[in-house]
């Protein structure tokens, strides 16, 4: 599988081979937090969901791949975090697509060389998959009192009118339902939030 030439310094070429035959998703980065190395599940997925290789691939800025900002601060400080203490980090994240919904657990594992932290392996493993609701929906089903339809403003789920659960629904994502509030639900604030000093 592709790597860069910096991907030697702290992946020996008998890891590369064991991340090149698992399933799941692998990429690595270099103390520049660049990707240097990403396994065939990872190639796949990127094709699979329509992401371009050019903005997410070998030789890419992780964090300047990142557009939301917040994402940018919160995975910006996870990975210095992970280089300055050498400690694992692991999260989980939803990932959903127009055909399903999908949880992820991601783990980012420290390489070090001679002491120092020279790299980073991160996998994301497939967690839980379920079926996306399909076809149109009713936005009114969605809108409360006020007429807004409550969005997460980070996975994008939508929380119902008198209904505590959060859920996807890509047709209403597709086409909006006009007056949006958005929130955080519980998951993303447990995510990303709780973790932020």
């Amino acid at each position: 599988m592709p790597s860069l030439p910096e991907c030697r310094s702290f992946l020996s070429e008998e890891r590369e081979r064991e991340l090149d035959a698992a399933d799941d998703e692998v990429y690595a980065i270099d103390a520049r937090r660049v990707i240097v190395y990403v396994n065939h599940a990872y190639v796949a997925f990127c094709e699979q969901n329509g992401g371009e290789l050019g903005a997410c691939g070998l030789g890419v800025s992780l964090i300047g791949a990142i557009t939301a900002p917040f994402l940018k601060r919160f995975y910006g400080e996870a990975y210095d975090r992970v280089f300055r203490s050498g400690e694992p980090w692991r999260s989980r994240y939803l990932c959903h697509s127009p055909e399903e919904t999908r949880t992820f657990d991601m783990s980012v594992e420290p390489v070090a060389v001679d002491g120092i932290v020279r790299g980073a392996i991160v996998l994301h493993h497939l967690r839980e998959r379920g079926e996306a609701p399909l076809g149109p929906v009713e936005p009114r089903e969605y809108r409360n009192a006020s007429g807004f339809v409550r969005l997460c403003s980070v996975c994008r789920r939508v929380q119902p009118p008198n209904d505590p659960s959060w859920i996807w629904v890509p047709s209403l994502l597709a086409s909006p339902a006009g007056t949006v509030s958005h929130g955080i639900c519980e998951s993303c604030e447990a995510t990303y939030y709780d973790e932020l000093p």
